[in-house]
């Protein structure tokens, strides 16, 4: 949650030097207002999805080392997904899921602790608003492995400075919706604008290309399709 907070507001900040010509303080302030009036985000009785995929993930961040599980949930051909994990804030345990609305850029996070069931909404800032979408060129490898079960082939792509390494799986239903949003979510535009083709992305890695080590990686450890997952909101209080 506090990492979704961190990205919205960098996106946020980075639209001021798309507009050169405008007061910077009355971009920040319009932005902001924007990204906190949420009254109109629909917070639904349930959510269902009917496919899930754990994962577990390593990223290096200004907060140092962090391994972090999580479900990705989803549906068929869907940009709506669903992030479920578990996280410890000053030795209190907290029970998460996050809704996002990729096609809408809003997000619902449902929070759920001893003492607290809070429903939080935002909205997600477009800093390409306008713009022609880009693309990150993948190339497909013949390497191959087996991940949770389902058989995966390597592809790569260099954006920048950093060198991305993702492992899909063909499957037969449109997912490609479900892995933009994702990439999204994560900060990760190599997934969510690679032209990689469409199938579950399994795992992967990040590296910059002066760095020892990976500064973001993932890797699923079980896969369940077909498998509905409901979640009542019911109790939550909406702010």
């Amino acid at each position: 949650m506090k990492r979704l907070l961190s990205i919205c507001v960098l996106l946020a900040g980075s639209t001021l030097f798309a507009q050169e010509k405008t007061d910077s303080l009355r971009v920040v302030t319009e932005s902001l207002r924007t990204m906190f009036d949420t009254k109109d985000i629909p917070v639904l009785p349930s959510y269902t999805f009917q496919h899930r995929v754990h994962y577990t993930s390593f990223k290096i961040s200004w907060k140092g080392e962090q391994n972090e599980a999580f479900d990705l949930l989803f549906n068929t051909g869907s940009g709506i997904i669903g992030m479920r994990t578990q996280r410890e804030e000053e030795g209190r345990k907290m029970d998460m899921l996050l809704v996002f609305d990729h096609p809408a850029l809003t997000s619902v996070s449902f929070v759920h602790s001893d003492t607290l069931n809070v429903a939080m909404r935002m909205r997600i800032p477009d800093p390409t608003k306008g713009k022609a979408p880009g693309v990150v060129n993948f190339e497909k490898t013949k390497e191959q492995r087996t991940i949770a079960g389902q058989q995966a082939t390597k592809w790569t792509a260099e954006d920048g400075n950093e060198l991305i390494e993702l492992w899909v799986a063909p499957v037969a239903m449109e997912v490609a919706p479900v892995f933009k949003a994702w990439g999204k979510l994560h900060g990760q535009s190599e997934v969510t604008k690679g032209d990689f083709e469409s199938g579950l992305v399994l795992a992967g890695s990040m590296k910059y290309k002066d760095g020892e080590k990976a500064h973001f990686t993932f890797e699923a450890t079980e896969v369940k399709l077909d498998t509905p997952y409901t979640f009542s909101t019911e109790g939550y209080t909406v702010q």
